[in-house]
């Protein structure tokens, strides 16, 4: 679980990042960040499921108590010494080699551009 500090939940940050954000999709996930401009230092984050993309509220709570886990360990990770928000955009149904995806594609944005 991350903790309050760690969450995303500005409307008008979500939006900024749906259109300005730089984006990069992985799977059936789609990731969208910047630098964060508030005096946080911490990286935040956001989930967006649509009921669209997947009708059981079950399945979307899941979808998101996974994707939690995978940034439970980039919560404090910095990318070019900036600290970001992120929002990750869930497309469709996720599978099992989606979440691996959704891993190594935050792994490269705050490993390998450091």
């Amino acid at each position: 679980m991350l903790a309050k500090p760690y969450i995303l939940n500005n409307k008008k940050v979500f939006t900024a990042l749906k259109f300005k954000g730089e984006k990069f999709k992985t799977g059936v996930f789609l990731i969208s960040y910047f630098a964060n401009r508030s005096n946080a230092k911490n990286n935040r984050f956001g989930i967006i499921i649509s009921a669209k993309a997947v009708a059981k509220a079950s399945d979307r709570n899941l979808i998101k108590r996974k994707a939690r886990a995978i940034l439970f360990n980039v919560k404090d990770k910095t990318c070019h010494n900036n600290f970001l928000d992120l929002v990750i955009v869930v497309l469709t149904q996720p599978k099992t080699d989606d979440y691996e995806k959704l891993g190594e594609g935050l792994n490269k944005l705050f490993y390998e551009e450091n």
